[in-house]
This record gives structure tokens, C-alpha cells and sequence, in this order.
């Protein structure tokens, strides 16, 4: 199945703007707004020197300069049992571009599938990237001191095993955060604790800034953060503003599943780098169902 991203009347978002950014460094009159109406379509129409187009997609995107790419991110569910291995040339000649990989889980768990994934799209010449699926919690719960060695430790596990399986990532590292800090516990046995609920946020924040900050310093680069606004409001919206505020300086990758041209369910304040549009795409060369992502050429860099 082939993808595509339509611009039209009526669609907006991050991606509308960068269209009327260069529609206005090539001398149209626009407000750069995000919000597609008839003045941007027929700065396109010029542009293109098309006969009034009712929709444009990535074809004459790339046209004028604006490389909207698609990816797929793939973990252990993605092959094995009644599964194929994953083909990436097929992968590849479906037009994708881009492939994270879920490398690790938790401070153990390893994905041995993404050995030989890494080497097929290195071979192939795609952008690879990893992730990994945070576990955000402590020996001791409320101990800023365990919540640190938890986070270090995880994000060591996962910079052991990158080493090993991506020789040089093209794409940012990621954390992908969906789950509670201290998810074994539940509101009442947190409270038992003596937690409270804007506590349990403050430190799942800080678990994922310690994981980040610690993956950036090892790398020199500055890695993403994966997940989507239920996420966010459930688990990281009431900590301090601070904290969060820490967070969003990390490229956002976007949970967000529906068809247009920008994600319907958007975090305020954090805007998209990459947006995850469905998690039951279909791609040739994948077995079953595999999650599909939309990005411009420029946000994919490390």
C-alpha cells in the first residue's frame, strides 16, 4: 500500500507553515499561519504553474524543496512466530525512508531481532534509528538518589546494545515513555507510600530527563521523546513547569493516530518533529500491521 500526505483547503499545521514559509521566500504575500486557505493555494498554483490544483501532495512538495518523508519503527512483534522476517528491499521500494528500531526495554530485555534489521537497512542506505521502551521507576520509589541509578542504568543498557546493532545512527536516539512512573503500584498502593499524584509525575519528569540527559552527554547528541498526548497528560502534565519545560527542548515524536496533514491530538506548547500518524499500517515487505510515520528531511537529523 502507498502513503501520502495531501494538502488542501482547510488543512493545517506544522507542515502547512513550512509550504507558505517557502511560498514567501520565493515572493508571495502570505501569512505564515499553518493554516491552508485559497491565497496559499494559488501561491501554489503559481509556484507550480499548475491550473488551480484542489490538492497538492508529496510529490509537488519535493517540488518545492519540501521532503516529506515516510518511515516505519519496528519492534519484536513485527517478526517471529507466523511472521517473515521483515524484507527491506520491498520495505524500501514502498517508498519508506527512515526505520527506528526498538532496541531495548527496561535495565534486561534486548531486541535480538534488530541485529540482523540494522544490517539489512544499513545495507540499503536507510536513515536508522533506536528507541527504547523506558521503564521509569526505582528501588526505592521516592529516592531521588535510586531514581537516578534506575535511569542511568537503563539508558547505559540501551547505549550498550546500540553499540552493538547500529555501527552509526543516522537518526536521533529516542525514549519512548508509556507507561507511569512506579507502574507496578497502583494509585493506592502509591498513596500508601506516601506519594502523591503531582509527585508521581515530578518524577516520572525527572526519570526521563535523567535518561536523556545522560544518553546526551554519552553520545554528544541530543536524543528524541517518544509518546502520545494521553501519555503526557496521564503521567507528566501536572510536574513542575520547569521540569517539563527541560523536556520539550527534546525533539517530540508524536503519537497521534489519524489521516490529514498534522496530528489531531497535539501536546500545547511541544511542537511535532515526527508524527506517528497510524500503528496499523500496511507496508509491503511487513508481515501484519507496523506503525507508519510522517517527518520532514530537515527534523530527522541527530
Amino acid at each position: 500500500m502507498r502513503y501520502d500526505l495531501t494538502i488542501q483547503n482547510g488543512s493545517t499545521g506544522r507542515i502547512v507553515e513550512r509550504l507558505q514559509a517557502e511560498l514567501v521566500r520565493r515572493g508571495e504575500d502570505l501569512a505564515i499561519d499553518g493554516k491552508c486557505g485559497p491565497r496559499t493555494m494559488s501561491a501554489v498554483a503559481r509556484a507550480l504553474c499548475l491550473p488551480s490544483p484542489k490538492a497538492i501532495g508529496r510529490v509537488e512538495l519535493a517540488r518545492l524543496g519540501i521532503d516529506v518523508r515516510l518511515g516505519i519503527d519496528l519492534s519484536g512483534h513485527n517478526e517471529g512466530g507466523n511472521k517473515r522476517p521483515v524484507n527491506f528491499d520491498r520495505v524500501k521500494a514502498a517508498g519508506v525512508s527512515f526505520v527506528w528500531l526498538k532496541l531495548s526495554e527496561g535495565a534486561s530485555y534486548r531486541n535480538q531481532e534488530a541485529m540482523r534489521q540494522a544490517d539489512e537497512c544499513q545495507r540499503l542506505g536507510l536513515d536508522l534509528g533506536g528507541y527504547h521502551f523506558g521503564d521509569p521507576s526505582a528501588k526505592r520509589p521516592l529516592d531521588l538518589g535510586a531514581l537516578a541509578i534506575d535511569a542511568v542504568a537503563e539508558a547505559d543498557h540501551y547505549l550498550q546494545w546500540r553499540g552493538a546493532v547500529i555501527v552509526a545512527p543516522t537518526l536521533p536516539d529516542v525514549l519512548d515513555l508509556e507507561e507511569a512512573y512506579q507502574a507496578n503500584l497502583t494509585a493506592a498502593m502509591w498513596a500508601a507510600i506516601g506519594g502523591t499524584s503531582r509527585r508521581r509525575a515530578e518524577l516520572c519528569a525527572l526519570w526521563c530527563l535523567t535518561w536523556l540527559e545522560h544518553v546526551e552527554r554519552k553520545t554528544g547528541r541530543t536524543p528524541m521523546f517518544y509518546t502520545g498526548r494521553w501519555a503526557w497528560q496521564a503521567y507528566l502534565s501536572a510536574a513542575p513547569a520547569e521540569l517539563l519545560e527541560r523536556l520539550r527542548r527534546h525533539g517530540l515524536w508524536l503519537a497521534s493516530y489519524n489521516t490529514g496533514s498534522e496530528p489531531k491530538r497535539t501536546i500545547a506548547g511541544y511542537p511535532w518533529r515526527v508524527w506517528q500518524f497510524s500503528g496499523s499500517g500496511q507496508v509491503d515487505g511487513v508481515d501484519g500491521k507496523v506503525d507508519l510515520n510522517w517527518a520532514l528531511s530537515e527534523d530527522l537529523a541527530p
